[in-house]
């Protein structure tokens, strides 16, 4: 029948870890609607989407006595077939591109895009003209056309994330869905997705989009649904369900920063960072070029340049994971060579590489701990302190009573969130957050720049990497602007965003 659900859910309940991430969840997506997914970090939008494509199975029926009903109908009559689902329905989510980080796998980007042909993560045979042809195009329709003979591994994290939306769009599927599907991506790579995304649905793709910012789903969507606590609280047609969308994020309270009490403290350095025309070469191409640049107690940073600038490189080099090519660089006035592992104590760090990294599943209280030794895992004994103020970061992050949960059981967002309590753990002296926000609601968002505002406060000195300058806290009164690996320009805050019209 015309009418009939090309997805159709109904009574569903899933488990993920100790818990459920869906409760008794009913959705119908009908022919020519397009869908905006809204809720909160750990709502269960993510479950959703990948329920919807046939990826997640249901809880047995003790909680809600059936297992629900889930089919799909592509225009050749209903079939309940998780594989006929998974031929015509295309997934992005954050983690397509944390597992090329995890992997270590180098692909031309090309390459990489012809998997999404097949539904798979590797190449089990060499691809065809027509196949390339294909990759290249959907390359091409995001703006990223000249990443096509690159290597994966040396993609930014914005231009990761366009291959892999290229890897979905090369399909052609007949159900496109995106979990925070601009997430790192500048503003010319949005408006590029943005008008991506309105050709498809011109042309009969059926969009369903999981995001935290509703503005980006505004043009596309005819419908919305809210998740709240496993929960679909609302759905109906997105004017009347967006109209609201102020309640759908409420916010909290304002949080007062945690204590910067990481013990004894070595008098201030003249400088944390200091780099002296410095090149860094990675997977063979320049990512950063004659960089000078000194970060100085008491001096917050933001750091500017759309995807592919260097932010990240830059991040990186501070963290001490990466050294010069070229060039000289000294961290915390130390002479001479130093250990990584003795400034690397010193500061905190919030990325998405991080939190790629975190691919086995350990406790929530653990993995902050593990920001006292820095390290992936937890390999040395905490104190009973650290193990105190550990369990109380995870609360003040918004997990209240999570420190028991497996960090695999989290959402993005959620996983997100301990990162940031990750870093605050061992009160820094420096905090390095690139791109920190991403993933996060809004008002997880609003909470962590209050607890960042009152760190600068206490003395803690911050670098912040963002693609939004209205993410930029107040005490961040310095920016420095990259492109294409240089320094583009720097000074005062005001006077750098205003340089390139992006005054908040």
């Amino acid at each position: 029948m015309p009418h009939d659900p090309v997805i159709d859910i109904r009574h569903f309940t899933v488990r993920l870890g100790p818990g459920l991430a869906l409760k008794d969840a009913s959705w119908q997506v009908l022919p020519g609607q397009h869908w905006v997914l809204a809720g909160p970090n750990g709502a269960g939008k993510t479950t959703l989407l990948r329920l919807a494509r046939g990826e997640v199975h249901p809880a047995q029926g003790e909680f809600f006595g059936h297992r629900g009903l889930r089919r799909w109908n592509f225009g050749q009559g209903p079939t309940q077939s998780a594989l006929d689902a998974r031929a015509a329905v295309a997934l992005v989510t954050p983690d397509d591109h944390d597992a090329l980080t995890r992997d270590d796998r180098s692909m031309t980007v090309e390459r990489f895009v012809v998997t999404g042909l097949h539904d798979t993560l590797y190449l089990f045979r060499e691809p065809g003209a027509a196949e390339l042809a294909r990759a290249r195009e959907a390359l091409a329709g995001l703006g990223a056309g000249e990443l096509a003979g690159r290597d994966v591994l040396s993609l930014s994290r914005g231009q990761g994330r366009l291959a892999v939306l290229a890897r979905a769009l090369a399909r052609g599927p007949r159900v496109l869905l995106l979990d925070e599907a601009a997430q790192g991506l500048d503003d010319a790579a949005r408006a590029m997705l943005g008008r991506a995304l309105e050709r498809l649905a011109a042309d009969g793709t059926q969009i369903v989009m999981a995001t935290h910012r509703l503005d980006e789903a505004r043009a596309v969507a005819t419908h919305a649904a809210v998740l709240k606590d496993g929960r679909i609280a609302r759905q109906g047609p997105a004017a009347d369900v967006l109209a609201g969308a102020a309640r759908i994020f409420a916010a909290g309270p304002a949080l007062a920063p945690p204590r910067v009490d990481g013990g004894p403290r070595q008098a201030p350095p003249e400088h944390f960072v200091e780099l002296r025309g410095v090149d860094v070469v990675r997977q063979g191409r320049t990512a950063l070029a004659g960089v000078d640049w000194t970060l100085r107690p008491g001096e917050h940073w933001a750091l500017l340049g759309s995807n592919g600038a260097g932010k990240s490189t830059l991040v990186a080099l501070c963290q001490g994971a990466l050294r010069p090519t070229r060039g000289r660089a000294s961290w915390f006035g130390l002479p001479g060579p130093v250990n990584v592992w003795d400034i690397r104590r010193r500061m905190g760090l919030v990325s998405p590489e991080l939190q790629a990294a975190h691919r086995y599943d350990t406790t929530a209280t653990d993995v902050v701990l593990s920001g006292y030794f820095s390290s992936i895992g937890l390999y040395a004994r905490p104190d009973a302190g650290q193990v105190e103020r550990a369990e109380a970061l995870v609360d003040l992050v918004g997990l209240e009573g999570m420190q028991r949960r497996g960090v695999r059981t989290l959402s993005y967002g959620q996983l997100r969130r301990l990162l940031i309590a990750r870093a605050l753990a061992p009160g820094p002296e420096l905090l390095l957050l690139d791109e920190a926000c991403s993933g996060l609601d809004p008002e997880a968002r609003a909470r962590f720049l209050e607890v960042v505002q009152g760190l600068a406060g206490a003395g803690v000195t911050l670098v912040f990497a963002t693609h939004d300058p209205a993410e930029i806290p107040p005490a961040v009164g310095l920016c420095l602007r990259l492109e294409a690996g240089r320094v583009a320009a720097r000074g005062p805050r005001e006077l750098v965003l205003a340089q390139r019209g992006a005054l908040p």
